[in-house]
């Protein structure tokens, strides 16, 4: 397995959010994925929202990548996302378990996104 630090500064441009959303609007939007995820999962995307009530979005923006981790995930939940959902509930487990860190919700997060 990569350390997701291994990507701090060279993930910058990939992502460009199609729409701003305001912070009250992506609290709704990762609120309503939480019933349809497992229970760590929704530990992540729990952390999530009470990040982004944060000074500087908390641990959700990735400074390095120049990214925000819920501008990716709302931009996913604005998708047909059904077909992806186990892979996006074992990215957020995995995050929970392996790196709640800034870097490791962005990586992650874009790693979906890109395939999408």
């Amino acid at each position: 397995m990569i350390n997701v630090h291994s990507f701090d500064g060279k993930l910058k441009g990939i992502f460009k959010p199609k729409k701003e959303y305001s912070i009250d609007e992506k609290e709704i939007l990762l609120s309503k994925l939480i019933p349809e995820l497992s229970d760590i999962a929704k530990q992540t995307v729990r952390t999530m929202i009470s990040d982004l009530r944060a000074p500087g979005g908390g641990s959700n923006y990735h400074p390095s990548n120049e990214t925000d981790a819920t501008d990716i995930m709302v931009d996913i939940l604005s998708r047909e996302y059904k077909d992806i959902l186990p892979l996006l509930d074992e990215q957020l487990v995995d995050t929970k378990n392996l790196g709640i860190c800034d870097s490791g919700r962005v990586t992650r997060l874009l790693q979906i996104w890109v395939g999408m």
